[in-house]
């Protein structure tokens, strides 16, 4: 049998993990499995298939999916999927997933706060590690405000904290308060805080088109393409600052101005994860102006039906959509729905649907351009001189009609460059960054 424990608010699962083994006067990670499986009679065929962390909720009868919840770092790596979206962080779906990858960590090295661990012994006689501070590009404690302090030791959380209090690396504090006051810093570790909290992840189909919504009110490139817009991957590296960057996202760092990279502009024209979550946030520091803002358009992806005083969402299916683009003439101003669906959530189903927005004016008429072409037979200068536009607008209605054809496109292209060796470069501790660059 095993000594059962309480978590702590905010404990990290492997820490807790640490904890438990050693008040058992277990000197192993293997060993206190091997414990905590017989304690719960698991076969061997039976234990491939359960993830560790169901053997820690067990023990603290807790839910399997309020464990991870409350207690991983799944939340915020699944914060956006490109699939099983519906299935809540925990579930026995993920399964797998938290297998292989369930411990992994968010960054370089295993983070604290000296005041914390220092306050942990004063009131509980034993310190432990948070979960925030494991958080990328978290450099200050959110409660004291202090720098916080790491160990690159690969077994650190196995251990208490307290054993790094005069080994750990400190930050340096004049640098991690100057970067925290950064609006842009400050709105990321905002929005990881937030996604970090959330029950289900969000669908990575449905959040670039809010991104791109986004991204277009800012005039930048929402294309997989030459644009003359500035890059969202740009604007990036000109907001956040260098240093702090290098410990989040590196691989921006190598990038020429003007030259698109798909892992950071790919968030609004990729219908799969176009690389791992930061992008995503940092590209929503950018494009919202707080997190509340990027948090409340994430959620209205989701579309469910809440039990509120508000109105349910009525959602057109796709064929009475299509009907409605008709009846309008493709001009979306015109459409007549009755629906409560956001109008950027219809426009963009309809460009997903490959019906663009055919507006009209005294100056030019797309719909007869766009008639011309593909039920006329016109050639694309006969067509646009039709409609009394230009080709280069005739052109965008066109790749809007093929958007289907061109995602799958970008896909197989994406295919190619994963086979020619595309890596990811590795994200940098803090101190390794400041004493590069001399601040």
């Amino acid at each position: 049998m095993i000594f059962p424990l309480s978590i702590q608010h905010d404990e990290l699962a492997e820490a807790f993990l640490g904890r438990l083994a050693r008040i058992n006067g277990v000197k192993s990670e293997v060993e206190i499995y091997k414990i905590l499986k017989a304690s719960y009679y698991v076969l061997d065929d039976e234990d491939r298939r359960i993830p560790h962390f169901d053997y820690l909720s067990r023990i603290l009868r807790m839910s399997l999916k309020d464990f991870v919840s409350q207690h991983t770092t799944i939340p915020l790596r699944r914060a956006i999927v490109s699939y099983d979206a519906k299935f809540a962080h925990g579930t026995h779906k993920n399964d797998s997933m938290m297998a292989y990858s369930g411990f992994r960590q968010t960054r370089k090295g295993s983070y604290f706060c000296k005041k914390c661990v220092q306050q942990d012994v004063s009131n509980l006689g034993f310190s432990y590690w948070r979960r925030d501070h494991q958080l990328p590009g978290v450099m200050l404690c959110g409660e004291h405000l202090q720098a916080l302090s790491y160990t690159e030791k690969k077994d650190a959380f196995f251990f208490s904290p307290s054993e790094y209090l005069k080994t750990g690396t400190v930050i340096d504090a004049k640098w991690a308060k100057i970067t925290h006051k950064n609006p842009y810093v400050e709105r990321f570790i905002a929005i990881s805080r937030a996604l970090i909290q959330q029950e289900f992840p969000f669908e990575v189909k449905k959040v670039r088109l809010v991104l791109r919504d986004q991204a277009e009110v800012k005039e930048l490139s929402i294309k997989n393409g030459e644009c003359e817009k500035p890059l969202i991957s740009d604007e990036i590296v000109s907001k956040f600052p260098e240093e702090w960057l290098a410990t989040v996202f590196p691989d921006l760092l190598g990038k020429r101005p003007g030259e698109k990279m798909h892992k950071s502009d790919g968030v609004v024209y990729l219908s799969t994860a176009a690389s791992s979550v930061e992008s995503y946030i940092l590209a929503s520091s950018i494009l919202f102006d707080s997190m509340e803002d990027a948090l409340d358009a994430f959620i209205g992806t989701r579309k469910l039906m809440l039990v509120s005083s508000r109105k349910p969402i009525i959602n057109i299916d796709s064929n009475e959509l299509k009907d409605a683009y008709v009846q309008a003439k493709g001009k979306y101003a015109d459409l007549e729905l009755q629906t409560s669906e956001a109008k950027w959530n219809i426009h963009n189903r309809l460009l997903s649907m490959g019906l663009p927005n055919l507006k009209q004016c005294t100056k030019y008429d797309f719909s007869k351009a766009v008639i011309a072409f593909f039920c006329e037979g016109q050639s694309l200068q006969k067509s646009a001189e039709m409609g009394g536009i230009d080709t280069e607008l005739l052109e965008q209605i066109i790749r809007q009609v093929g958007v289907g054809f061109a995602e799958t496109l970008q896909q197989m292209s994406l295919k190619r460059e994963r086979k020619q060796g595309v890596l990811r470069m590795k994200a940098k501790a803090p101190n390794e960054v400041i004493h590069r660059t001399g601040t």
